[in-house]
């Protein structure tokens, strides 16, 4: 049940950093996707996919290309947050209590 209950709050905060605000995640908003690697040569933005987005990418195939390219791009960060908003299981996550 623990383990349970741990990936269920982890789900919940996943779905959160893409709906909730700095004040109230005590992070900055889209602090996964905004995840700088220091130990890559060119400390590059290349982001954590979190559960929102494996799953969303199983509904919508198209997004495994904007994963590739990155989430420094704004115009890619814009097609992700569209695809998720319109993603079921994004939805029935942000259901849960």
């Amino acid at each position: 049940m623990l383990a349970f209950d741990y990936g269920k709050n982890q789900l919940i905060d996943d779905v959160l950093d893409f709906t909730g605000t700095s004040a109230s995640l005590g992070k900055g908003y889209l602090s996964d996707i905004h995840h700088v690697f220091s130990n890559t040569s060119d400390s590059s933005l290349v982001g954590i996919v979190t559960a929102p987005i494996l799953f969303a990418m199983e509904e919508f195939p198209q997004l495994r290309a904007v994963v590739d390219k990155g989430f420094d791009n704004l115009t890619m960060l814009i097609l992700l947050l569209s695809t998720l908003q319109r993603a079921v299981v994004y939805k029935r996550q942000r259901s849960w209590p």
